[in-house]
């Protein structure tokens, strides 16, 4: 920011927040619910605006600094939380159904979605490794959230398919354990109704 803040200053401030509510309105999609942490540091902003306009130091261009920080932390907060529950999401389904060969089918570039949300990972666990200065990662949150949110939704959307698929699988299963078992014990009662009968006649 310039040496006197001005309209453009204000403006940049707005632009920011818009993206942040953005950002908490699209994880709400995966989330169901909002996260505190960017609730808290759009508060912290307003805080910094109002010492700005009328604190004890009014005009001092460094609460507009710490403001936009804040808003920033804010946009990183929401989209590391939309990537964290993704993340879950994502293991909890390949743990159930990635070993379906009728998941690749139905999402060809399934292995490489996997590879992205790896580097979402590594990307998160570097933001927190500098947790004094997360929200310098704000921007290249964004691109990693929505690239998960697409396979967020073609997960979501192939679930009761491949739900289907499964459960199918594991009735055949049953059947064929029980076919087995079941003929076992007939070879079993067979070859002892031939010993009976070969006692009984001798």
């Amino acid at each position: 920011m310039g040496e006197k803040p001005g309209r453009e200053d204000f403006e940049e401030l707005y632009r920011l927040f818009r993206k942040a509510e953005s950002a908490m309105k699209e994880v709400e999609e995966i989330e169901y619910e909002l996260s505190v942490p960017p609730l808290n540091q759009l508060r912290y902003a307003g805080q910094h605006v109002l010492k700005f306009l009328g604190g004890e130091k009014p005009q001092d261009e460094e609460e507009l600094r710490r403001a936009r920080r804040h808003i920033q932390r804010a946009i990183y907060d929401s989209y590391e939380a939309g990537i964290l529950g993704i993340l879950e999401y994502t293991h909890k389904f390949q743990r159930i159904f990635g070993a379906l060969p009728e998941l690749r089918e139905q999402i060809p570039e399934y292995d490489e979605f996997m590879e992205q949300a790896d580097a979402a990972h590594d990307l998160i666990d570097q933001a927190r490794e500098t947790y004094e200065s997360r929200e310098t990662f704000y921007e290249e949150t964004q691109p990693h959230f929505e690239v998960l949110q697409r396979l967020y939704r073609r997960l979501d959307r192939i679930k009761p398919v491949l739900g289907e698929i499964l459960h199918q699988k594991k009735i055949r299963f049953r059947h064929y354990v029980i076919g087995v078992i079941g003929a076992i014990i007939g070879a079993i009662l067979s070859y002892g109704i031939t010993l009976l009968a070969a006692w009984m006649s001798s």
